[in-house]
Formats: C-alpha cells, structure tokens, sequence
C-alpha cells in the first residue's frame, strides 16, 4: 500500500468522524461503494490485516 492510501486511512476519524473499521462496516452493511472498486479491495485488506 502506499503512503498516501495510509495517510488518508489515518487522517479518516478527523476528515470524517468516523475510523476505518466504521466505514467498512458501513460500506459491507449497506453495500454502497463510495470509491473505485480498486481502492475499495485496498482499504478493506489494510481493515482486515
């Protein structure tokens, strides 16, 4: 992953209120997809580890 995908995930509570982990839920319960496909695999394996 890269730096920038890694800082946007850390700067996710204070832009948005909300963490990583609340997005993805957010994200797997309503099926919404907010971002490209791509991006979305990337921050969902960086959530899961």
């Amino acid at each position: 992953m890269d730096q920038a995908l890694k800082t946007m995930i850390e700067n996710m509570p204070d832009k948005t209120g909300k963490s990583i982990e609340e997005w993805k839920k957010i994200y797997l319960d309503k099926a919404i997809s907010i971002i490209p496909r791509i991006e979305n695999q990337q921050i969902l394996d960086v959530a899961c580890g």
